[in-house]
């Protein structure tokens, strides 16, 4: 099956011209690798100017070697798409990541001494919001990618850098069939991949100077990180 692009969801779905907006971009945001975590190391550079200084390196998942820790997201905003670089997480998103990451994960990086290198994926690698702010264009998009061609191909990607930690860190989407992106998303890759820690947070990195939890999937959600 050819790979879905948002162009081809626009056309299907009949999105009127009306809700493109001056940030609408129709180009894919690939999945980036942005640096190295563990227990005595925090060498990120998930920030927009490092990530930048760090492109080809970024975009290059097949030069990476070891323990993968991949953060899923659900797809990328307008802050995705500069003139000069389109990457996941270049707004809040990254910036709040940077910041908690090492704290989130502090105890286990402590007690298994290893290190992590650490990637963002999106669910769906297109702007599903257009660039606007009107979830009702970006819910409708983002399911008819999601279920028709981008969650199995999520699978796939996951299963190719063979993750040992998966934080799932996507929005509340509830899909057409009552059931919930992220928790959907979780069941999937308990019973498909094997990995060492599956944790969920329960809201979106964005607006993580808030309270957040990171509780664990594959324990009974127990709660791993508060703030």
């Amino acid at each position: 099956m050819c790979e879905l692009n948002l162009k081809k969801a626009f056309e299907t779905l009949k999105i009127s011209n009306s809700e493109k907006t001056e940030y609408t971009s129709f180009e894919k945001c690939k999945d980036n690798y942005v640096g190295k975590l563990s227990y005595k190391e925090c060498n990120l550079f998930i920030l927009k100017k490092l990530r930048f200084e760090n492109f080809e390196l970024c975009s290059d998942l097949n030069r990476i070697d070891g323990d993968n820790l991949v953060i899923i997201l659900e797809s990328p905003h307008k802050n995705e798409f500069l003139p000069n670089l389109i990457a996941p997480a270049l707004g809040n998103t990254g910036i709040n990541l940077n910041r908690y990451l090492h704290e989130i994960f502090y105890d286990l990086l402590k007690n298994n001494n290893k290190s992590y290198n650490v990637l963002l994926f999106n669910c769906v690698p297109y702007q599903c919001s257009l660039g606007g702010s009107d979830p009702n264009v970006k819910n409708k998009i983002f399911e008819y990618m999601y279920t028709k061609y981008w969650e199995d191909d999520l699978l796939k990607r996951l299963k190719k850098v063979k993750p040992s930690i998966v934080l799932v860190a996507t929005t509340i989407i509830e899909l057409e069939d009552k059931n919930e992106v992220k928790f959907k998303l979780l069941d999937r890759i308990n019973s498909e991949i094997k990995l060492d820690y599956l944790y969920f947070s329960t809201s979106h990195p964005s607006v993580w100077y808030k309270s957040f939890e990171v509780k664990d999937y594959k324990h009974d959600n127990k709660t791993i990180f508060s703030k």
